[in-house]
């Protein structure tokens, strides 16, 4: 799964393996551990979730992503880089 979270158009791209592309709103970000971590609210009509970022070291960040919908909850996590 590829995840691009954009704050400056408040936009979660969610894109899967099997080349689903899902576009969700941003509705609420926030910072906690002296803004170390960002946390993201996003949704759309059928689903809803949230990233957290954390930034590790210089450019390395992490993240983890959950996703709530009426089939299930999905979770997934990785690295990853702001550009």
């Amino acid at each position: 799964m590829n995840l691009t979270v954009d704050l400056r158009e408040r936009m979660v791209l969610r894109e899967t393996q099997k080349n689903n592309k899902d576009f969700m709103s941003i509705k609420n970000v926030w910072s906690r551990d002296n803004e170390n971590s960002l946390y993201v609210l996003y949704e759309d009509q059928n689903s809803h979730g949230f990233v957290v970022l954390n930034h590790l070291s210089g450019g390395v960040y992490d993240y983890v992503d959950t996703l709530y919908t009426n089939l299930g909850g999905w979770t997934s996590s990785g690295d990853c880089s702001k550009q």
